[in-house]
C-alpha cells in the first residue's frame, strides 16, 4: 500500500485547498460533477437523471470488488483492545466469502459479505468489542481519496464520470475511448492492488445516487434504494411499500410496458400494500382529520359556521376535531393499509396526528384470500408516474 499512499498524499494536497474549511455540505468538483465526503463514504450529487447507451457512448459501473474490507486487511488495522489476531480472523472471513463467491454460494457469499460489513460498520460504535474510531476514518478517507483519484484520472482523460457512491462509479464513455478507459482504470488497480467489476447498462435512470434503476443489456434491472424491492438487509426486511407500483416502473423502463397494464394485471394484494410502525399504535379514522393547527378561516370554512367570534369559532372546531378522533379504531404499531377508491380515511398517532401517506387509505390488517374489490388502481398508476418522474423519465 505504500505506493497507493505516496499517490493519495500528492492527490490530497490538490483536494485539500477546496476542503481546506470544512463544511458539512463542502462539494469536491471534478469535471462536470460534485462529490460529498462523510463518514459513510463518498457520494455524487446527481438527482433526476437519465443516461441512455446508443451508437456512441457506453454505459458501465465499476464497482470495487469488497471495498472497505479489503482497505481493512491492506491498511492493517486494528482494534487495540483485540490486537493483530482481528486482522487474522478478519482475513479468515474475507477469503472464505471470496470462496463462496467463486463456487457460486451466494447464501454463504452473502452471509459473510455482511459479516464483513457489519464488522467494519461496529469500528464507529463505541458500545462494540471492534470500537476502533480513528481506524474507522483511516479507512474511509483512504477509500474516498482513492476513489476520487480514479475519478480525477479519468475525467482528466476525457472518461466523464456521472455517478460515484461509496465503492464505485458509472462512467459515460465514448465508445472510441472504451480503450483508454480500461487502461485508466488497470492503472489504478495496479498502483491501489484493488479489483473493479464491471456491469454494462442500457439505460442508468436516477432519482438521486442512492435510489436509482438500471437496465442492463439482457434486460434484468438492478434497483436501489426507492426502487428496490424489499429485500432483507444488514438491517432488516424493509417494509412493504406499494411494489406494484415499482414493478410498473421496471416494466416500462425495461420492456416498454405501459404502467397502466401492469398495474391492471397484478391480483397479489401483498403487492398492493403499504406497511409503517407507529409509535405507540396506529388507529384508523374513517374521515380525514381535522388539523390540530390551522387558519381561523380554514375552521369556519370546516364547521359551515359564519358570523361567531373566533373563540366560539376555535371551541366549535375543537369539539369537531374531538368527536372525530373518538372515532378512531385501534390498528397496533404496526399499520398495513392500501388505498381505496371513494376512501376519505386515514391513519392517525396517538397524539392525533397524520400517519404519512395515508390519506385515501383502508386499513388490511390481515391479508385476503381475494383481491379487495376497491382497490383504487388508478391511484397505483398515478403513483408509479410519480415515481418515473422523480428518475427523470418523462412518461406519455
Amino acid at each position: 500500500m505504500r505506493g497507493l499512499f505516496g499517490q493519495l498524499q500528492t492527490f490530497g494536497q490538490r483536494v485539500a485547498k477546496p476542503c481546506s474549511n470544512i463544511e458539512h455540505n463542502t462539494l469536491i468538483r471534478i469535471g462536470g460533477s460534485a462529490y460529498k465526503m462523510g463518514i459513510g463514504g463518498l457520494h455524487s450529487t446527481e438527482s433526476q437523471i437519465v443516461h441512455v447507451a446508443d451508437e456512441q457512448y457506453e454505459i458501465t459501473d465499476h464497482d470495487v470488488a469488497s471495498y472497505y474490507p479489503s482497505l481493512i486487511l491492506r491498511t492493517g488495522i486494528a482494534p487495540q483492545q483485540i490486537g493483530q489476531q482481528f486482522q487474522h480472523i478478519y482475513r479468515q472471513w474475507y477469503d472464505r466469502r471470496l470462496a463462496a463467491k467463486r463456487a457460486g454460494d451466494k447464501k454463504t457469499a452473502n452471509s459473510l459479505k455482511t459479516l464483513l460489513n457489519g464488522t467494519f460498520g461496529k469500528l464507529g460504535s463505541m458500545w462494540s468489542i471492534f470500537y476502533a474510531p480513528t481506524e474507522m476514518i483511516q479507512v474511509t478517507v483512504t477509500g474516498q481519496l482513492a476513489l476520487l483519484m480514479l475519478i480525477e484520472m479519468l475525467e482528466l482523460h476525457g472518461i466523464q464520470v456521472v455517478s460515484a457512491n461509496t465503492d464505485g462509479i458509472v462512467l459515460r464513455t465514448r465508445r472510441d475511448m472504451t480503450w483508454l478507459r480500461d487502461q485508466v482504470i488497470a492503472w489504478w488497480e495496479s498502483v491501489t492492488q484493488f479489483e473493479t467489476e464491471r456491469t454494462d447498462y442500457t439505460m442508468l435512470a436516477s432519482r438521486d445516487v442512492n435510489s436509482f434503476a438500471a437496465v442492463k443489456p439482457d434486460g434484468t434491472v438492478k434497483l436501489k434504494g426507492a426502487y428496490a424491492p424489499p429485500e432483507p438487509g444488514p438491517s432488516g426486511w424493509p417494509n412493504p411499500t406499494g411494489q406494484v407500483c415499482v414493478d410498473a416502473v421496471v416494466a416500462y423502463l425495461a420492456h416498454a410496458v405501459p404502467l397502466r397494464n401492469t398495474v391492471y394485471a397484478c391480483d397479489d394484494v401483498r403487492q398492493f400494500v403499504y406497511v409503517r410502525q407507529v409509535k405507540g399504535g396506529g388507529s384508523y379514522l374513517p374521515t380525514a382529520v381535522p388539523p390540530k393547527s390551522t387558519t381561523l378561516a380554514a375552521m369556519r370554512a370546516f364547521c359551515g359556521i359564519e358570523g361567531l367570534a373566533s373563540d366560539e369559532v376555535r371551541a366549535i372546531y375543537t369539539q369537531h376535531r374531538e368527536h372525530a378522533l373518538s372515532q378512531a379504531q385501534y390498528l397496533g404499531k404496526a399499520v398495513r393499509w392500501y388505498y381505496a377508491t371513494g376512501s376519505t380515511g386515514c391513519i392517525i398517532t396517538p397524539a392525533g396526528g397524520l400517519v404519512a401517506r395515508t390519506e385515501g387509505c383502508t386499513p388490511l390488517m390481515g391479508l385476503p384470500d381475494a383481491l379487495p374489490a376497491d382497490i383504487d388502481r388508478d391511484w397505483y398508476v398515478r403513483e408509479a408516474q410519480s415515481l418515473l418522474t422523480d428518475i427523470g423519465v418523462v412518461h406519455g
